[in-house]
Formats: structure tokens, sequence, C-alpha cells
């Protein structure tokens, strides 16, 4: 069985980061529209009005993560929640595995 043949990569080619590749997403026109409307309808962190507190949203949150905008739970609105920005890092570092995120070095 024949293997494919390699890949050509140009000097100094580095694959996209997961980061570079969510930022592609959520820097695009549709997702800025659609956030910006969904904050207007709800302009207060979920998460601190359980608390007691008023903040107000700054994102959009997925309520369960969704792999990207192919992903049937990426424009649902059920799954979407508005949340500041502490609460979002709050929760998203909980999700996250360790060092997806960060720079690789």
């Amino acid at each position: 069985m024949a293997s494919a043949p390699p890949k050509y990569r140009p000097p100094g080619y580095e694959p996209p980061t997961y980061a570079a590749t969510r930022l592609a997403v959520y820097g695009s026109q549709r997702w800025r529209e659609y956030s910006l409307a969904y904050r207007r309808a709800h302009p207060l962190c979920v998460e601190c009005e359980r608390n007691g507190v008023t903040n107000p949203s700054r994102c959009v949150d997925h309520k369960k993560p969704v792999t990207d905008e192919h992903d049937p739970l990426f424009w649902e609105p059920r799954n979407h929640q508005a949340l500041c920005n502490e609460c979002h890092s709050r929760k998203t570092a909980k999700e996250t595995p360790a060092g997806l995120n960060r720079k690789r070095g």
C-alpha cells in the first residue's frame, strides 16, 4: 500500500494554533453582529446575577463547549449565555485542558 507523499511546507511554516483557529470564527463579522445583538437582549452576566451581583455582560458563552462553527450547537441560541469577562474566563479555565490555549515555545 502506497503512502501519501509528504506535504510541502515552506521554510518557517507553523501549523495554525488552537487560538488562531478560534479567532477566525469569533473574529468574523457574523459572530460579532450576533454577539452584539445577543448581549443587547441579555445585558447582564447570568452567573453574577445568580450570586446577587449586577455586572454587565461582555461576551456570549457556549453553555456546552463546541468544536467549531460547523458544530450544530455553535449557533444554537439555547446554548448561549451572557457572561462578564471574569465569569467567562473562570468557566473556560475549568473546561479547557491545561496548556491548550498557551503558545508553544
